[in-house]
C-alpha cells in the first residue's frame, strides 16, 4: 500500500522482476479489498505509515491482520523519525525502511522478513 504512484510503480517492478507476486494499492481501501477477497495467505504487506485518508499505516496493519494474520509488515516512510513519531509510529522491533531506498535494501529486508 502505498498512496505515491511512483513509488508503488517502482517498488512493484523491483519485485516483479524478482519473482514476488504483487498486489497493488493506491489507498488503505484498496488495500482492504484485496485482502478480502484473496483466499489465499498474502505473505507480506508494505505500506506507508501515514496516508491520506485518516487511517494510517498501523491502523491498516491491525484491521487486516484480522484478515491474513501471517502476513508480515514492511513499514515504509519518507517522514523523519519526529514526525512519524506523531502518526502511532509502529512498536520497536517492527521492520522499516526509510524513502527514498534502494532496490538492493529493499530486496534484502523482505527477504529477511520472509525468511523468518
Amino acid at each position: 500500500m502505498e498512496d505515491e504512484e511512483a513509488v508503488r510503480t517502482v517498488t512493484s517492478r523491483i519485485l516483479s522482476v524478482k519473482g514476488y507476486s504483487v498486489l497493488n494499492a493506491g489507498n488503505a481501501s484498496e488495500a482492504i479489498n484485496i485482502c478480502k477477497r484473496r483466499k489465499e495467505d498474502i505473505a507480506m504487506l508494505i505500506t506507508d505509515i501515514i496516508m491520506p485518508g485518516g487511517m494510517s499505516g498501523p491502523d491498516l496493519v491491525k484491521y487486516l491482520s484480522g484478515i491474513h494474520p501471517e502476513m508480515k509488515v514492511l513499514y515504509i516512510s519518507g517522514y523523519t523519525e519526529d514526525t512519524i513519531g506523531h502518526h502511532g509510529v509502529p512498536e520497536t522491533g517492527t521492520s522499516f525502511l526509510q524513502k527514498p531506498f534502494t532496490s538492493k535494501a529493499l530486496l534484502e529486508l523482505i527477504r529477511s522478513l520472509l525468511d523468518m
